[in-house]
């Protein structure tokens, strides 16, 4: 994909700090600018040349590698310097409609909200047994107990989390990743 071609000239920069910082050239498909328009130095938000919604839906081996960065000077009379250069890719983000992007799925995200937070660990807990009272409970109780994993994975984790089974050990994690000792998986 061709982010930034021919645009010639000197003093030309994309970006105007390094390390990278508030003055980034940032390429986006969003972009009100494109970077075939824009003047130096690049910075902000641009459109690439050639569109990066190439590069939608691809995951895992479509992406893995080594990615190039080419740069050329074609005029031998001066000389060009390339500070330094950093690739971020972000992940898609949805626009608040109250749910998670279309085959999107967070580990621990039990409500369906797109968060992980506490609400997630009630939700847990009412599916388990009704665990999570709003009042105090005296004296005792028969609980019905209906497990059901309510966010399953379309495919399996080995470790067993999304399986369509939800036991203690889904909750259990969730508590972890909510003291930030486990990351959320994709």
């Amino acid at each position: 994909v061709a982010l930034a071609s021919g645009r010639g000239g000197s003093g030309d920069k994309f970006g105007a700090d390094c390390p990278a910082g508030s003055n980034d050239t940032i390429f986006d498909d969003t972009a009100a600018n494109s970077i075939a328009t824009g003047t130096a130095p690049f910075t902000g938000s641009f459109r690439p040349e050639q569109p990066l919604s190439a590069f939608y839906g691809k995951a895992g081996a479509a992406v893995n590698g080594t990615w190039k960065l080419h740069v050329v000077d074609v005029v031998s009379t001066d000389t060009g310097t390339i500070e330094c250069a950093a690739v971020t890719i972000r992940e898609k983000t949805c626009s608040d409609g109250g749910g998670t992007c279309s085959g999107t799925f967070i580990y621990g995200d039990a409500n369906g909200d797109g968060l992980v937070n506490a609400d997630d660990v009630k939700a847990l807990l009412k599916a388990v047994g009704g665990l999570a009272r709003t009042k105090p409970m005296n004296g005792t109780a028969d609980i019905s107990i209906a497990a059901v994993d309510t966010a399953p994975k379309p495919s399996a984790d080995p470790r067993g989390f999304g399986d369509g089974k939800l036991t203690m050990a889904d909750v259990a994690r969730l508590i972890r990743h909510l003291n930030g000792k486990e990351p959320v998986y994709p």
